[in-house]
């Protein structure tokens, strides 16, 4: 997850203001220079408002605009899939970390026309996973082969699915604010 997704993860209410200055050094990391983001990346153990105060004033300084929660709650689910992608996080794990902390933490139901998650294309991921954690909960598959190939095809869709919204997500980001 880069730097702007982490804020996106903080900003949707999954980070503390505590982990903000790891997120700082990680930024550091991937090139971002600013006097605030070297001073973020070094308070431990501070204040939630002195913490908040360079925080936003990193922000100011690398001219990155807060995105409202509905785009934070997308570019949080974003940088988990492509995690996932990369082979840094697991597909079931990830894809339960998108569903209920990323996604959920904005009310896209209230968006959707035909399918729940329609608005920000995530319907094929979620039914897939939806069938993933239905099939697994109701099944003695231990040494069950059948039930272990039918995980297995969903596994594969999952993730064919997972990356096919990353396409569209990442391109559908760049139009909104």
């Amino acid at each position: 997850m880069n730097f702007k997704q982490s804020i996106a993860k903080y900003l949707s209410g999954n980070l503390t203001i505590s982990q903000i200055s790891q997120v700082a050094y990680e930024a550091i990391l991937e090139g971002y220079d600013s006097p605030s983001l070297y001073i973020l990346a070094g308070l431990e153990n501070e204040n939630a408002f002195v913490i908040q105060q360079y925080f936003n004033a990193t922000l100011e300084e690398l001219s990155i605009a807060i995105p409202g929660k509905r785009k934070a709650a997308i570019e949080y689910a974003n940088g988990l899939a492509e995690d996932i992608i990369e082979g840094k996080r697991e597909l079931i794990a990830g894809v339960r970390e998108m569903r209920y902390s990323a996604i959920d933490s904005y009310d896209f139901f209230s968006e959707t026309t035909n399918f729940v998650y329609d608005s920000i294309f995530f319907e094929y991921v979620y039914g897939l996973f939806v069938d993933y954690d239905d099939f697994e909960a109701e099944h003695s598959w231990v040494g069950d082969q059948e039930a272990i190939d039918t995980l297995s095809d969903i596994r594969i869709k999952l993730m064919d699915e997972l990356k096919k919204w990353n396409e569209k997500i990442s391109t559908y980001l760049d139009t909104i604010s």
